[in-house]
Order: C-alpha cells, then structure tokens, then sequence
C-alpha cells in the first residue's frame, strides 16, 4: 500500500490502530461507483452505514417530483447512521457526483470485530447521529424563523392592501351600489351575533313579522326545499325546519337579494349554503365557537367575490388586475358597509389565513371562527367532489387540534363528526344538499 492510502486510513479511521484498520478492510465491503450511480435510495430501510474513501457523493431528496441537493459528501464523511441504529426508511438518496470509493458498514461486519473497534464504531455512529439531529433541530429552528418572517410578510402586506381598498373609488364604488342586506335579515345577525336577543326571542320576532313569516313560507313550500307535503303556517314551518334552518332560510334570502340572478352566484349561493351547514355541524360536534355565529359567517364568506365579478363587469379591461384582488378583504369590506358585527366582518377577512399560517398566527378573537371556516371548506370539497389532491395543507394538523382530533384526518372528519349528524337533520335541507347527502350515505 502506497504511504498516501496509509495515511487516509489513519485520517479515516483516526483512533484505530494499525492492526485494527487492516483487520476492519479485510473485512468490510468495498464499493466502487461510477458517477451517477445510487448508493441510497430515498425510502428504502436497509440499515448499512457508508463512509466514503475516495470521491465525492451527492445527498439528494425529492421535494415534490424536484431532485434537491442537500449536502455534498467527501472522503472521510459518513453516511447512514441513522438508519443503522434504528429500523427507519431512508429520508434522502446518496448518489455518486465522480468515480468514488465506500466502504460498507454492516451490523454482521461490526460484530466479527474486537470489543474495543466495536466500540469505537458505536461510539462515533452515536456521535454521527446526535451531531445530526443536532444539525436538523438547528435548521428547523431557522426554518421556523423563515416562516414566520414570510407569515409576518403576507399579514403585513394584507394589511396594506386593505387600506388601499379602503381607499379606492372603485371599489368603494361598487360596494356603495350593491344592495344593502334587508332589515329583517341585519336585525336578527346583530340580535343572535351580539347576543342582544335568544333563539328563542328571535324565532318569535319571525313567527310575528309579516314579511320574515311570508318569506319562510314562500321558500319552504318552493322547489328549493322540494318537501312533498307542503307546510300550513309559519309555526308548522319553525316546527318541521327547526329554528336554525328558518334562520339559514332568511339569511340566505337576504343576501340572494344583495345580488344578481345569475348562474355565477347561484352556484356562489349553493357552495355557501352547504359551508354553512357544515360549519354548524363541526362547531356543534367540537364544542368551538357558536354554530349560529359559524352558520352565518358560512353563508356570507363569498360575497367579496361577488364584488369582484361586479367590478370586472364595470371594468373590463382591468380583468387581469381585478383578478389578483384579495376576495376575502373585499368581503369585509362589504360586511362593513353593511354594519354587520365585527365577529362576523373579521372572520371573513382572516378566512385565507390557514392557507399559510398556522392557528398560532391568528388573532386570538377570530381564531375558532376562521378554524371551523377553513375546516368546513375543506369537508365541503370532498363531500362536493371538488378536491383537488394537489392542493397543500401544511398546517392542517395544528388547526385539527383546535378542535381535538388531532391524528385525525379528513376522511376522518367527515364520516365520524359530521356525517351522522347531518343525516339525522337530512329531511331539513335544500333538495340540492339533501340528495348530496343520500348519495353519500347510501354509498
């Protein structure tokens, strides 16, 4: 052996006596690779440890169908510590950068060796190991850092955004035409909202309006509901529906009176009616927040996009640029217009934030209504067919845990907390949720 070889095993191996070495190469595998070839592969869960002799490897993982490089090994570098110590996949693959030189470290090759090299070898795996989660607690806490500057970008910007909102004549323009909600509908949110009257004040206030009682009447005996048996009076209405779907029936028509008949907004209405009923369920179902609350921020959570459609109407040629306005800011700002209680205003405003932020972030005021809001978008998507399997949802686990089911998922969600309970309401519902329902239960 050439006096170069010797001293890279003496700088390789530094601790190993000479003897110790030679009998550690006689033993152990050598693995010639050529460039490009795979030492790991990402996932697999054998528990061989690598050190490199000669050459240069590459650690690589795969982000999302993107090969990223993540470190660059050199003689004298260890690889697969982690995996040898304990039975785990493979988080990264290792590939050959040029020609290149290992050796193999198997659990059989160490227990052929002395109690002293056997040591030495566990020794400095351990110190592999702990130096390398050591090194990835370090990055996650900049990690962490990162996130939260980027979080604290976004709300900043938001805010911005908002004023300029605010403060624009074209906007502000078309949210001084759009309709006011009728009084019917703002008296009995700001009653329940606010807490200034019960269910129980409230539903007699609608058995004794003249126009909640005809409204409640005309829509329940319509094709919308699609009941066989149609409903005598607004007492056998409130019997049969139950206070809270008479209270969703007015709701939804006051604001069906704040917009255009049209196929865009109907289906703007029908997605909202059913985030509606499943904010409700979830809020019931976990004890979070107050479902008449939820209920009414579910129905109203769209309407910024309302705006937006009227503002590309009046101003076409700004399409692109209308496009890229925060829909959310808009709807706040119309529910502001309206002078609609701030629980309700804010919500909507906040309900983007669980797309990049986690529930930590949130105001403490808003935080269980945005949760139920995004939760409920959601279980509507998959109980709709409307997921879609590449969108992200990196915190969706902390927002489970502010109603408890943490570990839990979305499938989870659905059929154990919210599907039982809606079904024993079914008879209730629009006939366009109602027959949603059915076809879930009977499949």
């Amino acid at each position: 052996m050439s006096d170069s070889g010797t001293k890279d095993r003496q700088a390789i191996f530094e601790g190993l006596s000479e003897q110790d070495r030679n009998t550690l190469y006689s033993l152990a595998p050598i693995k010639m690779l050529a460039p490009g070839d795979i030492l790991i592969r990402e996932g697999d869960t054998d528990q061989t440890a690598y050190v490199v002799l000669d050459g240069k490897l590459r650690v690589v993982r795969d982000m999302g169908g993107q090969e990223e490089e993540i470190a660059l090994l050199q003689q004298g570098d260890w690889v697969g510590e982690i995996a040898f110590t304990m039975l785990v996949p493979r988080t990264a693959s290792v590939v050959a950068a040029e020609k290149s030189r290992v050796m193999a470290l198997h659990k059989s090759t160490l227990n052929a060796l002395n109690e002293k090299t056997q040591l030495y070898f566990f020794k400095r795996l351990n110190d592999l190991a702990s130096a390398r989660v050591g090194d990835l607690a370090r990055k996650e806490k900049d990690l962490h850092g990162t996130a939260r500057q980027l979080v604290d970008y976004i709300q900043t910007t938001r805010q911005r955004t908002r004023a300029e909102y605010a403060a624009s004549d074209m906007i502000q323009g078309v949210i001084g035409k759009t309709p006011r909600l009728p009084d019917f509908a703002r008296d009995l949110i700001v009653g329940l909202v606010e807490k200034k009257q019960s269910p129980a004040e409230a539903a007699e206030k609608i058995k004794t309006g003249a126009e909640p009682a005809e409204t409640v009447l005309r829509i329940a005996n319509s094709h919308y509901y699609g009941f066989q048996n149609p409903l005598a009076d607004i007492r056998d209405a409130m019997a049969f529906l139950g206070f809270n779907e008479v209270y969703r029936l007015l709701m939804t028509v006051g604001i069906r009176r704040t917009m255009p008949d049209t196929p865009f907004f109907r289906k703007l209405h029908r997605h909202a009616v059913v985030v509606s009923h499943l904010a409700f369920r979830l809020s019931q179902a976990s004890q979070v927040g107050r479902p008449i609350e939820i209920a009414t921020i579910g129905l109203m959570h769209e309407l910024g996009l309302c705006v937006l459609r009227r503002l590309m109407e009046a101003n076409p040629n700004l399409g692109v640029f209308i496009q890229a306005m925060d829909g959310a800011l808009m709807g706040a700002l119309l529910l502001e217009s309206w002078d609609l209680p701030p629980a309700i205003c804010q919500a909507v405003e906040y309900q983007c934030h669980p797309e990049f932020a986690p529930p930590a972030r949130l105001p403490q005021d808003v935080r269980d209504n945005v949760s139920l809001l995004y939760l409920a978008h959601l279980c509507h998507d998959r109980i709709m067919d409307e997921a879609d399997p590449g969108t992200p949802v990196p915190f969706l686990e902390e927002y489970l845990r502010v109603f408890g089911w943490g570990g839990s998922t979305l499938e989870d969600v659905t059929a154990r907390r919210l599907l039982p309970g809606l079904l024993k309401k079914i008879d209730t519902y629009p006939v366009f949720f109602r027959q949603k329902l059915e076809a879930l239960s009977a499949g």
